[in-house]
């Protein structure tokens, strides 16, 4: 006989079926409505009784839609016809969506039409009975065969808790109960077990309000890693790959390592296509070999780029990346771009991967930097060495070495500066950066959800610098959807320098400012904190910065943005007076393109002097 183990939680129920959804029958009629067949067009559709579900959410999951003379005139949308089949089929789906949705008793009348005979148009009007929801009443785990099994799930479920995308009192979801069991089997794929299946028994109780979930677990045999089997490669020798490849033979399998492996070798550089596949046998053997897959991308690589900001003007983007450079799994690229703000951006970056470590990049990268900023013209040449390696999916973390040639050739007029300080236009700096970056936003150019943080820490002193500083910036973005359209974007900055000289020194391109497309947009590029008696911008050793927007997905075609910004620039070091902020309002638009949204902001100064609106159009979500 089979050893049985159950996990229980809640109490018992009273009859079953066998799936995720409970489907009952749906039975509409049209009666009266086949004039609408011939000609006529699809006004609008409107929902009633959806308490639940907006209306948006509804549209989503009908193919016909309702367009109004705005959205076919101006918008250009595609307008559709009325059909009397495709409408039944609509609301089938509507039904089969509520139910999956833990609905099973929902009711869709037959809609009600409205006619204009003279547009030849039609109005639908889909009244919708929601019903009760079914909620979850008890959740029960049986493990069969292996006892060792059942305390490694109770333990599991102790750790997801209120996590759990399935618990007790929830409304029942067949998105829920799919993730729990995606989540049990990869739990069990996890701790040794990749032969494991997670099976599933709903019991609903009269008078279907609640359901009981039992899981049906059998894990089979704990296993080991066998052997893994490099194929696809041709330029990349198989020991290369091997050394990214985070288990062994004989290891106890675990299932997030064939991931991770996927991600580091990937992070090569050298490869369109990674996949690492667990052999699995019928036997259900004890040590799984690894298929691992590889397609090798194009050895060489060249994209161009060009746009427009009011701050940059015209710019322009090259960059061409050789693969296998010099042989091996080493890449070059060299990158250069033109715009008003830097006329002359060059560099050359070579990469050589798991030097001096494993799974560590080793960075040499020349450069070549002219900028002309609203305070400041120089020259910046020389190199950076850079040890870069990805801790985690999320987390990235580099430590770089930066030897560099500046020539101050303007800046703005510092009446505080010493006469040695103000003659100095040609000088050396050595320094030491360290960064680190945690990455969850989604999708990256246009996140919708998640966050961004990152801390860079520079030490400037080494010889040969003529100037001694810590320089310290923390960025922290947010990305939290309010609804399904409405998205709220915040964004909080600050930045700290200490010069340890005796005249308290700071190059000028290394100070900060504040204002302008990506800062507080009611101020132009660099202007907001010190200015020479010109009003040309200093800069400053403290930094506070913070940005709100509301973000509408998809209005019209385009995106309307509010925004917020507040924030401001002190020369003291360590200096942040919250009653000097300076802040500024206005509004936006997003255009979205495969680039990247076209942005355009208007914002103007609030809470003080009344100071001219500020336009910015520029590519990209300012943060």
């Amino acid at each position: 006989m089979r050893a049985r183990r159950r996990l229980l939680k809640g109490s018992r129920g009273t009859h079953s079926r066998p799936s995720f959804a409970i489907h009952f029958a749906l039975l509409l009629t049209f009666a009266g409505t086949a004039w609408a067949q011939e000609g006529y067009k699809i006004r609008s559709i409107a929902f009633q009784g959806n308490a639940t579900f907006s209306s948006d959410d509804l549209a989503e999951k009908m193919t016909q839609k309702g367009r109004g003379w705005f959205a076919e005139h101006i918008q250009r949308q595609e307008v559709y016809d009325y059909d009397e089949e495709l409408l039944r089929k609509d609301l089938e789906a509507l039904v089969r969506f509520y139910q999956a949705e833990g609905f099973l008793n929902v009711r869709i009348e037959p809609p009600r039409l409205e006619r204009d005979d003279a547009d030849r148009t039609v109005g639908l009007r889909i009244v919708i009975d929601e019903g009760r929801a079914v909620f979850v009443r008890r959740l029960e785990q049986v493990v069969e065969a292996d006892s060792t099994v059942a305390p490694l799930l109770r333990k599991f479920a102790i750790e997801q808790g209120s996590e759990a995308p399935l618990e007790v009192g929830a409304r029942f979801r067949d998105e829920a109960a799919r993730q729990q069991r995606r989540a049990l089997l990869d739990h069990l794929s996890e701790s040794g077990y990749p032969y494991a299946t997670v099976e599933h028994r709903l019991q609903v109780t009269a008078p279907r309000d609640s359901v009981d979930v039992t899981w049906r677990i059998a894990a089979g045999p704990r296993c080991e890693f066998g052997p893994a089997t490099i194929r696809g490669n041709e330029r990349i020798a198989s020991h290369v790959i091997a050394r990214r490849i985070a288990f062994e033979a004989g290891e106890r399998y675990d299932g997030s390592k064939l991931a991770d492996s996927q991600r580091y070798v990937y992070s090569l550089g050298q490869f369109s296509v990674v996949s690492f596949k667990p052999v699995l046998s019928e036997d259900r053997a004890a040590v799984v070999p690894i298929d691992v897959k590889i397609q090798e991308a194009p050895r060489t690589k060249a994209t161009f780029g060009a746009g427009y900001g009011m701050e940059d003007k015209f710019r322009g983007v090259v960059e061409v990346e050789r693969l296998g450079f010099l042989n091996g799994a080493r890449r070059a690229s060299l990158y250069a771009k033109h715009s008003s703000l830097e006329p002359i951006n060059l560099s050359l970056s070579l990469v050589q991967s798991d030097f001096p470590l494993t799974k560590f990049d080793f960075v040499l990268r020349p450069y070549y930097l002219r900028q002309d900023e609203p305070g400041y013209s120089v020259d910046r040449n020389g190199a950076n060495v850079s040890l870069e390696r990805n801790l985690s999916t999320l987390l990235y973390g580099s430590l770089t070495y930066t030897l560099e040639n500046v020539e101050l050739t303007s800046a703005a007029d510092d009446p505080t500066e010493t006469t040695a300080a103000e003659e100095d236009s040609l000088y050396d700096k050595s320094s030491l950066s360290f960064a680190i970056t945690r990455q969850t936003g989604q999708p990256i150019f246009d996140p919708l959800r998640g966050s961004f943080h990152a801390l860079r820490a520079t030490y400037s002193g080494l010889p040969p610098s003529r100037y001694e500083y810590i320089k310290l910036i923390w960025d922290s973005r947010r990305y939290d959807a309010i609804r399904r359209d409405l998205v709220l974007a915040s964004r909080f900055k600050v930045g700290y320098i200490e010069s340890f000289d005796d005249d308290a020194f700071v190059p000028v391109e290394e100070r900060f400012t504040s204002g302008g497309s990506n800062s507080v947009r009611g101020w132009e590029r660099s202007t907001l904190g010190p200015l020479d008696p010109a009003g040309k911008p200093l800069g400053g050793n403290s930094l506070l910065e913070g940005s709100f927007e509301l973000r509408w997905q998809e209005f019209w075609n385009a995106s309307p943005v509010v925004l917020f910004d507040l924030g401001n620039v002190w020369e003291p070091t360590g200096t942040y007076k919250l009653d000097e902020l300076e802040y500024s309002a206005g509004f936006g638009l997003r255009y979205p393109t495969v680039i990247g949204p076209v942005r355009l902001d208007v914002a103007k100064p609030v809470f003080g002097e009344d100071l001219p609106t500020q336009w910015h159009f520029s590519i990209g979500q300012a943060f």
